[in-house]
């Protein structure tokens, strides 16, 4: 067996500390965990129509999504939208970057409008509520822009 001295086994115990902390630090960061998730939508407050920047989705009477400009994953792009789900935060990020307007229309005619800053990944409701996105729909977003 190795023979360390006291102070190899501290440097063994330190390196080894600092190692898992940031192991988990990165399964947290990218853990796509959905389970303290919120659906935004439900039947009765369906998703129409989606804008941010210059990207617009719109849910067609026959069921089908229509993207502003084309897009060839509209229809999957449409789906993800419709079952959009936020992480709501308690403590309220302070993003040192300019936001996008994400308007946000429901089937009962009201219009919501958000911010979003896509370097954090965060959106603020219009009621001043912060919320974290799930990687999926971070891309989605930054696909968007």
């Amino acid at each position: 067996m190795l023979r360390l001295t006291r102070r190899q086994w501290n440097n063994v115990t330190i390196i080894g500390c600092v190692f898992f902390i940031g192991l988990f630090s990165l399964m947290q960061r990218f853990d796509d965990s959905m389970a303290d998730a919120v659906p935004v939508f439900d039947d009765s407050n369906a998703l129409q129509s989606v804008s941010l920047g210059l990207r617009q989705w719109h849910l067609s009477p026959q069921g089908q999504w229509q993207c502003v400009p084309e897009s060839t994953d509209c229809q999957k792009q449409g789906a993800l939208w419709a079952e959009l789900a936020l992480l709501p935060l308690v403590a309220h990020p302070i993003p040192d970057e300019t936001s996008q307007t994400l308007v946000i229309q429901t089937q009962s005619g009201a219009s919501l409008q958000w911010q979003w800053f896509a370097q954090a990944g965060v959106l603020r409701s219009h009621s001043d509520n912060w919320y974290q996105l799930p990687m999926r729909y971070r891309n989605l977003l930054a696909d968007s822009q």
